[in-house]
Order: C-alpha cells, then sequence, then structure tokens
C-alpha cells in the first residue's frame, strides 16, 4: 500500500503481506481454517477476509449487508469466525477485515433488512430515521422501490399487487401485520391505512411502488453507483456510525480482528471524519483505503489511514511488466475495430457524458435538485434555471480529473479541492 504518515499505534498490528479470503456459503470460516497452513508457507503475514456481517440472502461477495449486528450466518455464525480468528493468530497471521460503511442492501424481501423495513413502516416515528439518505419529508409520493414488472396501473389492473397479514420475521413481537405483496416483494404498511382500498393504500405509504424502469429517470435515493439494491446510509451520523460499527468494534477489542480494509469511502459524505472516528475507536488500528488514485491525485493528508489498497501499486506494477513496443500494434487494432481515430480523451469525455445521460440520470437530476433548491433559497441566485444549473453541473463532472473533490461544509475547501473543480 502507500504508506501515509498515520501508520497505526505502536501497539497495533502492521501487516507486511495480506492474502483476500473471498468468503461465500461454499467457502465459509470454516473451510479458511483449513487453508492457513498453506497461507503461512507463502508467508503471508495476515488474512484479509471479505465483509463478514450478514448479508442478502445468497450474497456471493458480502458487500450487501442487510444487519450490522450479526456476522453471516452462512459463513458460520461469530463463534465458526472468532475459531478462524482463532486459528490465524495460532499461526502467527493477523486479521483484517472488510468493512462497507456507505451502503446496505435493498433485499427481497425487504423485511431482511430491518432498519429500512421500519423506516418505510414507520416514518419519523422509526428509530432508524436518520440512516438513511433521504428526507421522508421531501420524498413526495415516498421513497421510490422500482421493483414492478409493469407500470403500476398495468400491474393493479391484473391483480398482482395485495394486501396480506403475517407475522414479519425480525418483528415477531409486533404479531400478525398487514403487508403489501407483489410476488416475492413483501412491503410494510403505514399504520391506519390497512382499511384504505388498494390503490388509496398504496398513495399513502413512505414508499412508492414503481415500474423498474423507473428508476432510471426518478430514482430518490442515494444509492451505490448505479447499483438500485444498495441504499446509502448516514454513516456520517454519530448514531449511525456506533450502531453499524458496534459488533465489529468489539470483535476488534476482544482481539479477533486487527486492521480494516475500507470499501469506497469515496462515497461517504465526509471519508475524512469516518477515518478519524474509526482510528479514535480502534485507538489507531491499521486501516487502508480502497480508492483509486488518478493521475498525480494524492490519497489526503488529513485521512486517518495507513495507506490505500494498493491499486495505484498494481497499476505500476502492471506498467512495468508491459511491453511499451506493443502499443503501435495495439493501436492499429484498436483503430480498425473501432473505426476511430479520436483521441483518448475526447472518447473519455463522450463515455462520461454517456454515462450521465444513462446509467447515473437519476444521480444527475438529483443534485440538480439540490443546486436548484440552494438557488432559490437565495433571491440573488434565482435567476439560475434549472436547465443552465444541470448543463453546468454536467460539464463540470465531465472534466473533472478525478472520483471528487474533498469539501466539507462551512469549511474553505483546500487548494486541491478547487483545483479539482476548475
Amino acid at each position: 500500500p502507500v504508506q501515509q504518515t498515520h501508520a497505526p499505534s505502536p501497539e497495533c498490528r502492521q501487516p507486511v503481506s495480506t492474502y483476500r479470503l473471498q468468503l461465500t456459503p461454499d467457502f465459509t470460516f470454516s473451510d479458511a481454517v483449513n487453508v492457513l497452513p498453506y497461507l503461512k508457507k507463502l508467508g503471508v503475514t495476515d488474512i484479509y477476509c471479505s465483509p463478514i456481517l450478514q448479508a442478502a440472502p445468497g450474497s456471493m461477495h458480502g458487500y450487501d449487508v442487510v444487519d450490522h449486528t450479526k456476522i453471516s450466518e452462512s459463513l458460520g455464525g461469530r463463534l465458526a469466525f472468532q475459531r478462524l480468528a482463532d486459528a490465524a493468530h495460532a499461526n502467527g497471521m493477523g486479521v483484517v477485515v472488510d468493512v462497507v460503511p456507505n451502503h446496505m442492501a435493498v433485499p427481497t424481501p425487504l423485511y431482511l433488512n430491518r432498519a429500512l423495513w421500519s423506516v418505510l413502516r414507520d416514518g419519523s416515528d422509526s428509530p432508524y430515521v436518520n440512516w438513511f439518505d433521504i428526507e421522508l419529508s421531501s420524498a413526495r409520493d415516498g421513497l421510490l422501490m422500482p421493483v414492478l414488472g409493469s407500470r403500476i396501473g398495468t400491474v393493479l389492473a391484473n391483480g398482482e399487487i395485495s394486501l396480506e397479514t403475517m407475522v414479519v420475521p425480525g418483528f415477531e413481537d409486533d404479531g400478525e401485520q398487514p403487508v403489501v405483496r407483489y410476488y416475492e416483494h413483501v412491503f410494510p404498511v403505514r399504520a391506519q391505512t390497512e382499511a384504505l382500498p388498494l390503490a388509496e393504500l398504496l398513495d399513502q405509504q413512505y414508499y412508492r411502488l414503481a415500474y423498474w424502469r423507473v428508476a432510471e429517470d426518478e430514482l430518490n435515493y442515494r444509492r451505490f453507483f448505479d447499483v438500485d439494491t444498495l441504499a446509502a446510509i448516514r454513516v456520517e451520523e454519530p448514531e449511525v456510525f456506533d450502531q453499524s460499527h458496534a459488533l465489529l468494534l468489539d470483535l476488534y477489542a476482544g482481539g479477533y480482528i486487527d486492521g480494516f480494509r475500507i470499501d469506497h469511502p469515496d462515497g461517504l459524505a465526509d471519508p475524512r471524519q469516518y477515518f478519524k472516528r474509526l482510528h479514535r475507536a480502534t485507538d489507531g488500528a491499521w486501516i487502508v483505503a480502497e480508492k483509486i488514485l488518478e493521475g498525480d491525485e494524492e490519497l489526503p493528508g488529513d485521512w486517518r489511514c495507513s495507506g490505500t489498497t494498493g491499486y495505484d501499486a498494481s497499476w505500476r506494477i502492471g506498467s512495468l511488466l508491459t511491453d511499451p513496443s506493443g502499443v503501435g500494434p495495439l493501436l492499429a487494432q484498436y483503430v480498425e475495430m473501432s473505426g476511430t481515430t479520436k483521441s483518448l480523451g475526447a472518447l473519455e469525455s463522450e463515455a462520461k457524458r454517456q454515462i450521465l445521460e444513462t446509467s447515473l440520470t437519476a444521480e444527475l437530476e438529483r443534485l440538480t435538485d439540490l443546486m436548484v433548491g440552494v438557488c432559490h433559497a437565495d433571491l440573488r441566485l434565482r435567476d439560475h434555471t434549472r436547465r443552465t444549473l444541470r448543463e453546468a453541473l454536467s460539464a463540470l463532472i465531465v472534466e473533472m480529473d478525478r472520483y471528487r473533490a474533498y469539501v466539507v461544509p462551512r469549511e474553505r475547501p483546500s487548494q486541491v479541492a478547487e483545483q479539482a473543480l476548475v
């Protein structure tokens, strides 16, 4: 990894070489124990586990977390993970775990994500109301749930949506509850709306059932890139950080975890704040950030981590092993197959504009809405129209030479951040 000034505390472990274990229902914690002697012979100093928290059913990667209070049952559960950690330590190896702070899964059925189910059932009365990057009061006709195979009018006419009662897993203490069912999808019902006719009932919920294609234009929650089933959480809120990290920090305090690999910190509202909090909560554990550095971009010096996970190092190693004499023949083949002689920069700009107008249209519209709101609130800015704001925002995104700039509200942006935005 790229070394930062924020090395782990002297009493904390610092890995020399890691080996990633992709844990799945077919390769569990117990299976991982069996490969430890081999990894030790390879010279691996630390095993690096893919996400270990409870993920959506059938997940083969673990990044679609549904429950921060449990270690994945399909991987073996907490005791099996602790046995893996104990075995690793007995072999002289440390344990690094992958942490997913940016988002949770929108699973099927929805009640598997207890926090999201609670918010969509109880609105502002939910204890999880601050968890997700949504504003229920401004979500108009509800948080968009684009799961329908046809337009909602057609689905209702065909009788494909029904009102039922069931004991919802995870909410057993509430007894039987009314739910909305659409094939394998199950949704909560807002209190005191269950007696309404079905169309009126749906119109009164904190969510909006919609045709799946609607998500391309109208999605009103922050997601992971263009993945509708991964909804962002507000880990910048202290209570969300504390609750979503409690189990991992407990395992760290118990000696079962030695370090943390942070997935996609660029998705967070304030990465600097996040790393500072995690550094403090672990008394200076070894922490690395999964981030792609563009060109001469450097990892922000105020991130309390020991560096990146190594994409930049891999790029340099790959470049070292690439024969430069192959550039000519490769370029000739590319021109012949693509039928274009446009420069890489021109093609890159075209590709960015294409993504903005297709995969990330909903995100662009959401950002435009925010800018329109800011300008409308200030008389001096009110003459900036929605169209011009959208065009300016699109042009800025296309021209940026890196993933994002790090701007903290009420703070003057750094010179690096300002240069990224001009």
